[in-house]
């Protein structure tokens, strides 16, 4: 592991704690252009997962589907 993998993924988990999965996603696909090895397969299966969270709390909270109601 290099120490920019280390830093970047440190970031990303930090952003996943608050909630904050689209930088997260940012970070992992960062950290994953640095990674080697097993850490490949699991920054970029992270960077997948926080694309998805976000995503999930966009509908969750109504922003996804927005449209204009008929009159």
């Amino acid at each position: 592991m290099t120490i920019g993998y280390i830093n970047l993924s440190a970031q990303a988990v930090a952003a996943e704690q608050r909630g904050d999965f689209a930088e997260a996603a940012k970070l992992w696909a960062a950290a994953n252009a640095l990674a080697h090895g097993k850490n490949v397969y699991w920054s970029d299966e992270r960077a997948d997962f926080c694309r998805k969270a976000e995503k999930r709390s966009k509908v969750v909270a109504g922003e996804a589907f927005q449209y204009e109601r008929a009159s």
